[in-house]
């Protein structure tokens, strides 16, 4: 089971009812000793102690299931390119989950038809962020024109 530690100041409740279920990680080696989540693993997310290695103060969230892993690389202007994906694409709530962030991705990319700031929006809503430019500066602080992550989508298990 993959385990993912989120900020501290993560608020609890938009995880629980579901508002935010996408979490960006750094990329990591394929061949790493601990690779990322695909499609179909568990998940166990918590939240970072606040103040010290208090235990109390770290959240744990229920147990969750992988529906999107893929790496994604992002620019000031929006989502640039996703370069790998897997999704649940089976039908019911976590398959339309799944399949919704890869929807949401390719309408948000770079060179897509229309308006791609909604869906980058949407994206970066979905990643627990009030908006897309909150999300590229939590990203810029590493000093890159274009920034890959590895984005995980998750839902609750059926």
């Amino acid at each position: 089971m993959a385990t993912y530690t989120l900020p501290a100041a993560t608020i609890a409740t938009a995880i629980n009812e579901g508002r935010r279920y996408i979490l960006l990680a750094l990329p990591r080696e394929a061949d790493s000793r601990r690779p990322h989540a695909h499609v179909g693993h568990r998940l166990q997310l918590a939240t970072a102690a606040r103040g010290g290695t208090n235990p109390r103060t770290r959240k744990t969230f229920p147990e969750m299931q992988c529906v999107f892993s893929g790496v994604v690389t992002f620019s000031a202007d929006g989502v640039v390119r996703v370069l790998s994906q897997q999704f649940d694409n089976a039908s019911g709530r976590l398959g339309d989950r799944g399949a919704g962030v890869a929807r949401m991705l390719a309408a948000a990319e770079q060179a897509s038809a229309g308006d791609r700031a909604q869906p980058a929006h949407g994206f970066a809503i979905a990643a627990g962020f009030s908006n897309y430019a909150q999300l590229w500066n939590s990203l810029r602080k590493n000093d890159g024109e274009i920034i890959a992550r590895h984005v995980i989508a998750w839902g609750a298990p059926q």
